[in-house]
């Protein structure tokens, strides 16, 4: 008996409906981004708000805009649970909620003049509220965008989330900056620092409103009516060794998200100003242009990736960045705002060969059962050891080496560490998601199958022994794991059967002992232990080669749903 391994089912969205839910889903990430990215360009003023007369004030905000990251693992397990198993589409609006009013109730934070120690206890848990909220947004959003997008075009409409995400980084550094140079620093440290931290409530409302009136994937639907939904997703993922190998690649490939979006860009103003003697507004506006370099790259690495692969579009942009980051590097730190300028933009369009491919590679290692989950607890971790605590890492480092170009130096070596685990990974950009509900059915398949088979076997096998053991008085014993039985007849060699024939050897007692057409004997000397003799049952020997061929249909339809899907 053989089963047939069903086939990846491609995704038939239409396209006016994946243009729609693109749009959607990009406008959420913006309203999510911003409101993450914000904290960031707002560390100087944060740092005389919530820790005036500190020599360390910046860095007692970095250290909260790193200890959120820690909380993000956290968002991505439970978020993706849930993800997995009620839908992308409700934890989604979850997110952006949370994060919206975490970021408005920093807006509205009493400063440390008025209440003390509390203030900045609060605004750290309101740091880590936000924290956990994006640990379930980009897993969710770019799984929710690729099981949306046609065939051929994932990369491209994954790319324009993060566009998204930049063009919401874009929108923080100008409103930083215009705030900055219209209002002056002290009334910016008096009510100005709250206005970009209140825009969070009209940004998350659009959001909400918006994400509540799209459907769920058509994968997710798909899997969810054949009742394919994982009971315990990220259970599931760390039980395959398929899924956790995946997992290390979703942890060590976006390396190099740690010295692009998180000290390129968010880390880079304060850089500047604190470290480079830029004016506040000098570092924020060579950062905005560096973010218009990479909204304008992106979507032609989304599209590359879709032609030619994900593989090659961030190997390029990995050797690319340890090529030209600290040339460009050594132009910011010239002093000069022209020269920042072209150094932060060359290396922006380098980094969008990573961060306009980096999802959708991610996306494409984990079937639909666990993608939420397993792609997200993966990411995440990445994003809490190495991109977090990137900020904080090179004003550490600069403090104590005086050395500025501590993060040219981490470009490098994160585009390195980048380049060594993307060579490990299956480009899977020519194939159809992975959706794995047919083969989990068939795997579920063949595991009761083979339950009933070692029962069939145990019944069977206790019964001859009995026989044996008792009627016929000789010694049994049943190898571990084996469907056979070995019997000693030593003491039987020369005596008569009941036919008057005499056993001369194992193979003669072996022919007349047991009905053939119940058992398949082998004599001991076949084998190389003589005086003994194995009983195959032949009923669970068709069984047991039954149960290899559906081992091997099981194997090859989870082979397909991790090559051409299932």
């Amino acid at each position: 008996m053989s089963t047939v391994a069903a086939q990846p089912l491609p995704n038939t969205v239409d396209p006016r409906t994946a243009r729609k839910v693109t749009l959607a889903g990009c406008v959420g990430i913006f309203a999510e981004l911003y409101d993450n990215g914000i904290f960031g360009f707002m560390a100087g003023s944060l740092a005389a708000v919530f820790f005036p007369g500190s020599d360390n004030a910046v860095q007692l905000v970095f250290l909260g805009y790193a200890v959120s990251f820690f909380f993000r693992p956290l968002g991505a397990v439970i978020c993706g649970h849930l993800g997995d198993r009620i839908g992308r589409q409700r934890m989604l609006v979850f997110v952006i909620l949370l994060i919206s009013a975490a970021t408005a109730a920093i807006g509205v934070l009493p400063s440390y003049a008025s209440i003390g120690i509390a203030a900045p206890a609060l605004l750290i848990l309101l740091r880590v509220a936000q924290g956990f909220s994006v640990g379930g947004e980009a897993s969710g959003a770019m799984s929710f965008l690729a099981e949306h997008a046609p065939e051929g075009k994932r990369g491209l409409y994954t790319s324009y989330a993060q566009i998204a995400s930049f063009l919401a980084l874009l929108t923080g550094t100008l409103v930083a900056a215009a705030m900055t140079s219209g209002l002056g620093s002290a009334r910016m440290e008096s009510w100005g620092w709250r206005i970009p931290f209140l825009l969070a409530v009209p940004l998350g409302i659009a959001g909400i409103y918006i994400r509540k009136r799209i459907s769920d994937t058509p994968n997710f639907t798909r899997l969810k009516e054949e009742d394919g939904l994982s009971k315990n997703p990220l259970k599931e993922a760390f039980a395959s060794a398929e899924h956790r190998r995946a997992m290390l690649l979703a942890l060590f490939i976006p390396l190099m998200n740690g010295s692009g979006y998180y000290v390129l860009f968010s880390y880079m103003p304060t850089f500047m100003s604190s470290e480079l003697n830029f004016g506040e507004v000098q570092g924020l506006l060579v950062t905005a242009s560096s973010l218009v370099a990479i909204c304008i790259a992106i979507p032609y690495m989304g599209r590359l990736s879709d032609r030619i692969g994900r593989k090659k579009v961030l190997a390029g942009a990995a050797v690319a960045m340890a090529v030209v980051g600290i040339p460009c590097y050594l132009l910011i730190g010239t002093g000069n705002v022209a020269l920042a300028v072209i150094g932060a933009c060359v290396m922006a369009v380098v980094f969008a060969g990573h961060t306009g491919v980096i999802h959708i590679l991610l996306v494409e290692l984990f079937p639909t059962r666990v993608r939420y989950s397993a792609y997200g607890l993966g990411y995440n971790v990445s994003s809490a050891l190495f991109g977090g605590t990137a900020p904080l890492l090179m004003t550490y480092l600069i403090d104590r080496t005086g050395n500025v170009n501590m993060p040219a130096f981490y470009a490098v070596v994160t585009a390195l560490g980048t380049l060594i685990a993307v060579s490990g990974v299956q480009d899977r950009a020519h194939l159809p998601l992975r959706a794995q509900a047919a083969a989990a059915a068939a795997l579920t398949g063949l595991q009761d199958f083979v339950r009933d088979t070692v029962r069939l076997y145990r019944a069977r096998r206790d019964a001859t022994v009995k026989l044996i053991n008792d009627v016929a008085r000789l010694s049994c014993t049943v190898p571990d794991g084996g469907f056979y039985l070995l019997v000693n007849c030593q003491d039987v060699i020369g005596q008569l059967t009941p036919e008057g024939n005499r056993i001369k050897n194992d193979e003669d007692f072996a022919r007349h002992l047991l009905d053939s057409q119940q058992v398949a004997v082998i004599h001991g000397s076949a084998y190389g232990a003589p005086g003994y003799f194995r009983i195959s049952f032949a009923t669970s020997t068709d069984v047991l080669t039954e149960a290899c061929e559906r081992i091997a249909t099981a194997c090859t339809a989870l082979t397909s749903s991790a090559a051409p899907s299932a």
